[in-house]
């Protein structure tokens, strides 16, 4: 029972790493747009 947990932590580690840097994306996007449409 370790082993496909241990499978299933990993990838889903690397499911939250990818959300969290689309995240800081989207948020630097919109910061960039914001300041853009600004000047």
């Amino acid at each position: 029972m370790k082993l496909p947990f241990r499978k299933n932590f990993k990838h889903y580690s690397i499911v939250l790493k990818k959300l969290k840097y689309l995240g800081i994306a989207l948020k630097n996007e919109t910061i960039y747009n914001r300041s853009f449409y600004k000047s």
